[in-house]
């Protein structure tokens, strides 16, 4: 897959991804609707429910990251290393 397929984008510092077209920042919108619906229906009457749900959806979103976002590793702003492979 091409870079410019990728819906996310290597954090520039850190690990992990952030969304770096429009359908990333939906899927993002789309896993925060989701975990605010669940709590506003669910937190109180049925707890293991919300949490089954907040898993889930986590689960779902890294999955989702990995498959439409390069591998993630550990950077540091915009130094490449001896050992860095792109």
């Amino acid at each position: 897959m091409s870079k410019k397929n990728y819906w996310f984008a290597r954090k520039k510092y850190g690990y992990g991804w952030s969304p770096s077209t429009w359908q990333g920042w939906l899927t993002i919108l789309i896993y925060f609707l989701l975990i605010l619906i669940a709590g506003l229906f669910l937190a109180e009457s049925s707890l293991n429910m919300f949490m089954y749900i907040v898993i889930v959806a986590t689960i779902s979103l890294l999955a989702l990251c990995g498959f439409k976002g390069p591998t993630p590793k550990w950077q540091w702003g915009d130094k490449i290393f001896k050992n860095d492979s792109k």
